[in-house]
């Protein structure tokens, strides 16, 4: 059920679908000159496991990752070397530096340095401007990185020329100080319209991997109700630091748990919603332990907070996962068995899950991609709130 106005939402599906001939927003923004009522899809790449979208970096057109996870939209430039199979930003003879004032006023070149969250990953360069166009969404200038080194863990995820991060300013990691988002900017370009009300920036991913005709999308400025099943239920977001944190999440784990009571577990934190990360699901240690203690004999060997377990019963049957219920906002999300394995280890005979005792920042856990591929979600990005509901 909705537990915020319900207004709100239904604009969210009739988003900038009103605007017509709009001036320009400043003397080095392109007139917006059509109708803001397309769509944006982005293509999921099963290789990779992450969604990509095409997106027109002035005159040239690159696969960005979509990562609600981080806040940099960054790019390879021709100054990256041996680059693998990425497409290269080229951008030639243009005054492209963008120069920041420093503390104490000087103006200085701006430079990003980012890491991600596997072993090795780090990208760096430096800032500059540019056109920035995603699908139907109206081209307007803003702040991109200019990737000079690229590590090779990095290069080495074929499926995408860059990244753009759908997370909240605070992520950002331009220096002397970090600057507007993509969907800052994109708000700032609304908010100079009278004609877009409200201001509501809102996407949705979609990842069903059984949906007939249609395969999982991303979608800017639309929610389609065709998607999902019954109410969305909503959950407010802490953007202190940057993330699509929802806190004070509950959990209770349990076989066939729509059928059979499941097994409350003691333990109580938030957890990131982030597109760009594995399909591992990160929780707390004691939530692990209290998920993995309804499986015989799985245990955290090597006391990093992954569990193995034999992948046989005593019986001799294949071992089955248990479901995993979240309590968060003024809903509930399932994860269910069919989706969490297990998977055969390294180990002859052991099995392993998807979930994982792993904080990805202080008491905060990673929902995972399994979550996407559970639940049709909405990101809400001015409220902030999530929205959630199983899939239609």
């Amino acid at each position: 059920m909705l537990s915020c106005p319900q207004s709100r939402l239904v604009l969210a599906y009739s988003l900038f679908q009103s605007i017509n001939g709009l001036p320009s927003f400043g003397k080095d923004d392109i007139p917006l000159q059509r109708r803001w009522n397309e769509a944006l899809s982005a293509i999921y790449q099963p290789t990779c496991d992450h969604w990509s979208v095409e997106a027109k970096i002035g005159d040239q057109i690159l696969n960005l990752l979509v990562d609600t996870g981080s806040s940099d939209l960054w790019v390879y430039s021709s100054m990256v070397q041996n680059p693998g199979s990425h497409t290269l930003y080229d951008y030639g003879d243009k005054p492209f530096l963008q120069q920041i004032p420093a503390e104490g006023g000087a103006a200085v070149n701006a430079t990003f340095d980012i890491s991600y969250g596997f072993p090795g990953s780090n990208v760096k360069g430096f800032v500059g401007s540019e056109v920035v166009s995603l699908g139907g969404v109206p081209s307007f200038v803003m702040n991109i990185n200019l990737a000079t080194e690229v590590s090779d863990a990095v290069k080495n995820v074929p499926c995408w020329d860059g990244i753009i991060g759908m997370g909240f300013k605070g992520l950002n990691t331009v220096r002397p100080h970090n600057v507007n988002t993509y969907l800052e900017r994109l708000l700032e370009i609304s908010k100079a319209n009278p004609k877009i009300k409200p201001n509501l920036p809102v996407f949705t991913i979609d990842g069903n991997p059984q949906r007939s005709g249609s395969k999982p999308s991303f979608e800017l400025g639309h929610i389609s109700r065709e998607k999902y099943n019954g109410e969305l239920y909503h959950a407010p977001v802490n953007n202190e630091d940057g993330w699509w944190a929802v806190e004070n999440i509950t959990f209770e784990a349990g076989f066939d748990i729509d059928h059979h009571p499941g097994q409350s577990i003691n333990s109580n934190h938030g957890m990131v919603f982030d597109t760009g990360g594995s399909g591992l699901i990160s929780v707390k240690n004691a939530t692990a332990a209290g998920y993995y203690a309804l499986i015989p004999d799985a245990r955290d060997i090597s006391n990093n907070g992954s569990y193995y377990f034999p992948c046989k019963t005593a019986s001799g049957t294949d071992q089955k996962m248990p479901d995993l219920k979240l309590y968060l906002g003024n809903g509930t999300a399932i994860y269910r068995a069919s989706l969490l394995g297990p998977d055969q280890s390294q180990i002859p005979g052991t099995c392993t899950g998807p979930i994982q005792g792993h904080e990805i920042a202080e008491g905060l856990g990673n929902v995972g991609g399994d979550f996407f591929r559970s639940h049709f979600v909405v990101f809400d990005y001015e409220a902030p709130a999530i929205y959630f509901a199983p899939f239609n």
